[in-house]
Formats: structure tokens, C-alpha cells, sequence
């Protein structure tokens, strides 16, 4: 946000900001005796800046753990899709394959996985 743009009396911020100032400064003056407001030295404007900045990141750190999810999810999906779901229609390779594979030597969880990694990879356009 532009710190040179103000911010109206009544947005919530302010408010947040003003509340703030309020408690804590009682508190400091409750412990130290010193009367001062929690934003000595800094308008409360300044402070209601500090709160949007906090709330717009933890927004974003929101939106971003979302998307995580998201694709940890989908990884999930896959996964079940390669394992069993796209292996019950196989003539190939059937459900259990992939596992007695593992079992008996024939190919690595390893191998798998870094398969899948290059592929990613080409996907991206990484390689």
C-alpha cells in the first residue's frame, strides 16, 4: 500500500490500529508507569499501514497454502489413478503389477519416482 496515501478515519485498520494503541499503551503504562501509546513515536496511521501489510501477506500466505494443497491433492489423485484406477480397464498392466513389480526387484519405488520427476521436469521445461 502507498504510504502516502491516506487512509479514511473510519476504515478498519485505523480502528484496529487506534484499539491497539489503546491497550497496549494501557498496558505499558500499568507496568512502567510511563504514559505512552503502544505507537510512540509512530502515527496511528502509520500503524493501521503495518496491520494491512501483516493482513494483506497472511492473505497471500493464505492463498498460497491453498494452492499447495491443491496440488498436493491432485499429486494424490494421480497417484490412486496410477496404482489402481487407470490399472482396472489395463490388459498391460493390471492392478497388481505395479506392486508385486516392487516386490520381486523388477523396478524400484525409486525408479518410479524418478521418472515421474523427469517427466515433470520435460513438463515444465526444465530439462
Amino acid at each position: 500500500m502507498d504510504d502516502n496515501k491516506r487512509l479514511p478515519d473510519d476504515h478498519w485498520a485505523i480502528k484496529a490500529a487506534e484499539g491497539i494503541n489503546e491497550v497496549l499503551g494501557s498496558a505499558v503504562e500499568k507496568n512502567t508507569g510511563e504514559s505512552t501509546g503502544y505507537f510512540s513515536g509512530v502515527s496511528i496511521h502509520d500503524g493501521a499501514l503495518k496491520i494491512l501489510e501483516y493482513y494483506n501477506n497472511q492473505q497471500e500466505v493464505g492463498e498460497n497454502q491453498k494452492m499447495r494443497e491443491t496440488i498436493l491433492n491432485e499429486i494424490n489423485r494421480v497417484v490412486a489413478d496410477f496404482l489402481y484406477y487407470n490399472r482396472k480397464e489395463d490388459e498391460e498392466l493390471g492392478v497388481t503389477d505395479i506392486d508385486n513389480a516392487i516386490k520381486d526387484g523388477i523396478i524400484t519405488v525409486d525408479e518410479i519416482v524418478g521418472c515421474f520427476k523427469l517427466e515433470l521436469n520435460e513438463g515444465l521445461g526444465k530439462v
